[in-house]
């Protein structure tokens, strides 16, 4: 593999259950809907990159990952590591796949079995992957999680510890095999505030001082961007937004990005800020059919957007109708990228609810 080419290609990948279906449905043979868990993302993870995911609960984030763990089969699209596919992954690759690909698990109190010591739980990956030198490997990783001295943990169970300690833990665990890839699901969310900045002050560290590559799960900006080089904002099983961190923070483009950037919480009752106006949850993903999968809560929503949006863009990629000039993709068929202020010069007036495609163009 070439130093340039992705450890993980995420391809076109969709990941939709099945709903279950009455009695009637089974003899009328209606067709079941599907959840849209996961719809048609693509993106690359490089050595020494850590990728954020964000959105709101229900928009298929933790689908995503455990797709991506091979957890959960895929519907459709591909998912190559280092350039093979899963499909063709037989048992022994799948066992090295989960010696280089590890997880941290979102809840520190339920993902460390309470009937192990902490010395058996990071014992147990060792056995299962044939590794030897145990007892130093064990020691040395509890070292480098900040658990010293080891000997004061080891013996413990997971209810003798605090929740920072349950979480450093967890990470050890997934750092004992000296994995790739680290999928992390919400990995500080259970915490207070106080210990989430020291744990991600931690995988920060450890990030760059292993050369880990890393895919993190979120629904918190303010943690995503302590710690990720690129964000990507989910919505309803898409991707609707793709930039550097401090681009998208500095100009979120997708409306959906902009609200929840103005949801960030600001550690001063006083300050001056805008205020995000969402209102609402995250519908349930099915039979969604085409159309912005934002558009019914969206504040520039315009007739049009009942037509699915291209992405646009290049380093800063944003599916909104907002960013591409209609009748030209139309007639030459080549997205010709626009701002909404070049859009308002054009039109002279800012597009509002039942304007429709006169607005947005």
């Amino acid at each position: 593999m070439s130093a340039d080419a992705p450890l993980l290609e995420v391809d076109g990948l969709k990941k939709y259950f099945a709903q279950d279906r009455s009695l009637s449905d089974v003899l009328l043979r209606r067709e079941p809907d599907y959840i849209q868990a996961v719809d048609d993302l693509s993106f690359d993870l490089h050595e020494n990159e850590v990728k954020g995911v964000i959105g709101e609960s229900g928009c298929g984030k933790t689908t995503l990952l455990m797709t991506l763990l091979g957890l959960s089969e895929k519907t459709e699209g591909n998912v190559r590591f280092e350039g093979t596919d899963y499909a063709e992954f037989d048992r022994s690759d799948w066992k090295e796949f989960r010696r280089r690909v590890q997880v941290i698990f979102q809840d520190p109190f339920n993902s460390l079995d309470p009937k192990k010591t902490i010395r058996r739980s990071l014992e147990i990956p060792l056995e299962v992957h044939d590794i030897g030198d145990r007892e130093r490997r064990i020691h040395e990783t509890m070292e480098m999680v900040e658990l010293g001295p080891p000997e004061r943990y080891l013996d413990r169970y997971p209810n003798e510890l605090s929740g920072g300690e349950k979480q450093r833990v967890s990470i050890a665990r997934a750092l004992i095999l000296d994995p790739d890839v680290i999928m992390a699901d919400e990995p500080v969310s259970m915490l207070d505030v106080s210990t989430q900045a020291v744990i991600l002050k931690l995988l920060s560290r450890l990030i760059e001082e292993q050369g880990l590559s890393m895919v993190y799960i979120s629904h918190d900006l303010s943690t995503v961007s302590y710690i990720c080089d690129e964000i990507n904002v989910m919505y309803l099983g898409r991707i609707v937004e793709t930039a550097p961190t401090m681009e998208l923070l500095s100009d979120p483009q997708h409306p959906y990005s902009r609200e929840l950037i103005d949801a960030i919480p600001v550690p001063n009752p006083h300050a001056d800020r805008e205020r995000t106006s969402l209102e609402g949850s995250t519908p349930d993903p099915i039979g969604l059919g085409e159309g912005c999968r934002f558009r019914d809560r969206c504040p520039k929503r315009m007739d049009v957007c009942e037509t699915t949006p291209r992405t646009v863009g290049t380093d800063h990629e944003v599916a909104c109708h907002l960013y591409y000039d209609h009748d030209a993709t139309q007639a030459t068929g080549e997205v010709v990228r626009s701002t909404p202020d070049e859009r308002l010069a054009e039109t002279g007036s800012p597009p509002t609810d039942g304007e429709g495609a006169e607005a947005d163009r």
